[in-house]
């Protein structure tokens, strides 16, 4: 999404590389932190939640800083040159999601153009649910957002691993800034849940 810190020590396991965005609009804090979950997660949590020793990381940079401004036509197409010119890569990370919620009778051209990428260049693409923090005034969550809807793509929702003294809901109960399915037409969305932390 927002790329790999290149002077991170989680850059040795990018095998290459490629930006739509400009130099002066990168900020790669959020890639740095999903990237640091997959490599290192097992070993911050003291668990064995994956199992895996590493793995090889395309760093693809298609969101800018927080500011710049990026339509969803823009972003599409973005993803769409990266996926295209790189399409020997299988399985594509998008953790982002849009502050927009799902229509309730139709899907979003966001979640159909992820289902055509999908199908063209025959690759899954991993997404998320996307955060919402109406917990923190006590309302009902949000519904999945526009790029959770992709019908071919693994949509991945966050269960808490833990409640400390102040955290809103019990280990392995939905956590609180997850937003929920279903996907239009009552489809199941997520397809699975992974650790993803609390809040309180």
């Amino acid at each position: 999404d927002s790329g790999i810190d290149k002077e991170s020590r989680l850059y040795q396991w990018v095998i290459d590389e490629y930006s739509t965005v400009v130099t002066d609009d990168i900020d790669t804090s959020h890639g740095t932190s999903v990237a640091s979950i997959l490599i290192m997660g097992d070993l911050l949590e003291g668990k064995n939640y994956t199992g895996h020793n590493g793995v090889k990381l395309f760093n693809g940079i298609v969101i800018p800083r927080k500011g710049a401004d990026i339509s969803t036509d823009e972003l599409l197409v973005s993803i769409r040159d990266i996926i295209s010119s790189y399409s020997h890569i299988k399985i594509w990370n998008l953790s982002l999601g849009t502050k927009e919620e799902i229509h309730a009778n139709k899907f979003s051209d966001f979640g159909i153009e992820l289902d055509h990428l999908q199908d063209e260049f025959n690759v899954t693409i991993v997404t998320t649910t996307g955060n919402c923090d109406r917990y923190k005034i006590n309302r009902p969550r949000s519904k999945i957002a526009l790029s959770a809807d992709t019908l071919r793509g693994l949509v991945v929702g966050s269960v808490a691993h833990k409640q400390g003294t102040h955290d809103f809901y019990e280990e392995n109960y939905p956590s609180p800034f997850t937003r929920v399915g279903p996907a239009s037409g009552n489809i199941i969305k997520p397809d699975v849940m992974q650790y993803g932390g609390n809040a309180g």
